[in-house]
């Protein structure tokens, strides 16, 4: 049954998250190069206006602050081709290069 069930289980290609330094200049960068990517949850959670009656104030959760603040998903789905994934790499590699 445990062979099975593994069987039956695949990934959800919901989000790949990538760190940069500005991503919202990466942002528009790869939206430039007709390349869809979102800033999902910028805010940390700690901050959100639904947890404000928990007291919390910039810096107190400084990782979580850094994380949010530099995060970028890419596309990512089953249904990229080859060639559309090499064109994101390729594009991610011409955005490093820019100065």
């Amino acid at each position: 049954m445990e062979s099975f069930i593994r069987l039956a289980c695949s990934h959800v290609y919901h989000l790949y998250v990538i760190q940069v330094p500005d991503p919202d200049k990466l942002l528009l960068h790869m939206d430039q190069h007709g390349i869809t990517t979102a800033r999902y949850y910028p805010c940390p959670l700690h901050l959100q206006q639904a947890f404000s009656s928990l007291g919390y104030k910039v810096g107190d959760f400084p990782v979580s602050e850094k994380a949010a603040g530099h995060a970028l998903a890419l596309p990512v789905n089953p249904f990229l081709t080859d060639d559309q994934q090499q064109y994101i790499i390729d594009t991610l590699v011409a955005f490093s290069h820019v100065k």
